[in-house]
């Protein structure tokens, strides 16, 4: 009998080995892909408007330079004559903004004149203060323009007039081009509406810059 049992003892222990093997575990990680390129987007054509600077000049003054007495409140407060150049092809008609960046309370606006034809090449000096002004664009056409009211609470232009005893302020004449015949507005507009609408709607801009200190 023991023989017979010794016999028997390795084979119960290769079944008992065989009975208890564990299965292969399955991978915790997942399989990573590599990461699709995302299409690349089309190029669109910017819808800017393209925009060229407009030469403005005055025979009073050069740009940067003093504006003399007689365009400013302790002369004859005339208007400035001005002249431009370089309008972008297509314009119709052209508008024309001055303000003092430069006042103690902030921007004032002295002058704004729009709906002015693209074939006028500048405006003369001493415009009447009224809505609406005639210029000559040749010996035989004269057109009429549209003025706003000012800082003065008047209409048309009001000269340099900084506070005694301030340094000199900076007078900014900014000329615009536009492909329509002008802004319509129901009532005469203030000069900073008028610039207001211009700024989001011209074609082409220049500016020109005076100044004026006041004597003590």
């Amino acid at each position: 009998m023991k023989i017979k049992a010794l016999l028997l003892a390795p084979l119960l222990v290769a079944s008992f080995g065989c009975e208890t093997k564990s299965a292969p575990q399955e991978e915790e990680t997942a399989e990573v892909k590599p990461a699709e390129e995302a299409p690349k987007a089309e190029a669109k054509p910017s819808t800017e408007k393209s925009t060229i600077d407009i030469v403005l000049s005055s025979s009073a003054f050069k740009d940067g330079e003093a504006i003399p007495t007689k365009y400013t409140c302790d002369g004859d407060n005339l208007s400035v004559p001005l002249t431009w150049s370089n309008l972008p092809e297509g314009t119709e008609s052209v508008a024309v903004v001055m303000h003092d960046p430069d006042a103690p309370n902030g921007t004032v606006y002295h002058w704004g004149i729009w709906t002015i034809p693209a074939a006028a090449t500048g405006l003369p000096e001493g415009l009447p203060p009224s809505a609406e002004v005639a210029l000559s664009i040749s010996a035989d056409t004269k057109v009429v323009a549209s003025q706003s009211s000012n800082i003065a609470k008047t209409v048309g232009y009001t000269g340099p007039c900084p506070p005694e005893g301030d340094d000199a302020h900076r007078y900014i004449f900014e000329v615009f081009a536009l492909d329509h015949p002008g802004t319509s507005f129901a009532n005469t507009p203030t000069a900073e509406a008028l610039l207001s609408e211009l700024q989001t709607d011209a074609n082409a801009h220049g500016t020109l810059t005076g100044t004026y200190q006041r004597q003590k």
